[in-house]
């Protein structure tokens, strides 16, 4: 009975040593399995933080009419400050053109009594007149300077929407390449 006894407790200490074991490697598993369950879903979250191809199409045409507010809005306010400034100088000229008028119109009688005055009088309307062809000259160069600025602008405009053609036709067959890529990648897997 003892011989048994002894069989027993040597068969009961193996069996605790075997389930110790045993229970020590399952906690190294599960130990390891979390650790790779969180590995898995610290890349989920980063694949989940990249946008999808239909997120960034969407994006890209939120851009695109955000972009076509802000220029709409610029050339607008361009338009009102073009036309103030157009106002202002009106406004300047004419008011110019008032003073040489009330000018005149002040010495005109005290510059016809003697010949002396009439020679001054006429000497300041030649540099009144040369005053004007300056003007005259001045705003045709500035005339000149902005029909140069458009020509440049359209020759860039024309330049931009040959660049925004070959931009499509790329953007278009790399989505062409991409679908491809998928159904390949579909396939394989």
């Amino acid at each position: 009975l003892e011989s048994e006894d002894v069989g027993e407790s040597e068969r009961s200490i193996l069996i605790k040593k075997t389930y110790e074991k045993d229970l020590q490697r399952l906690t190294k598993y599960k130990q390891a399995l979390g650790k790779k369950i969180r590995d898995i879903k610290m890349v989920e979250r980063k694949i989940d933080e990249i946008p999808s191809r239909s997120e960034l199409q969407q994006y890209q045409l939120q851009f695109i009419e955000l972009y076509e507010q802000v220029a709409a809005k610029l050339n607008e306010t361009r338009k009102y400050y073009q036309s103030y400034n157009t106002l202002e100088d009106s406004r300047t000229f004419l008011s110019k053109e008032i003073s040489i008028l009330n000018s005149i119109h002040d010495q005109y009688g005290i510059a016809m009594k003697s010949d002396k005055t009439k020679t001054v009088l006429l000497s300041q309307f030649k540099s009144i007149i040369q005053n004007v062809d300056s003007s005259i000259d001045k705003k045709k160069s500035s005339l000149d300077d902005e029909k140069q600025k458009l020509y440049e602008s359209n020759e860039r405009y024309l330049q931009l929407v040959e660049q925004e053609r070959t931009y499509h036709k790329a953007a278009k067959e790399f989505e062409e390449e991409c679908a491809k890529n998928e159904k390949l990648m579909a396939y394989v897997s």
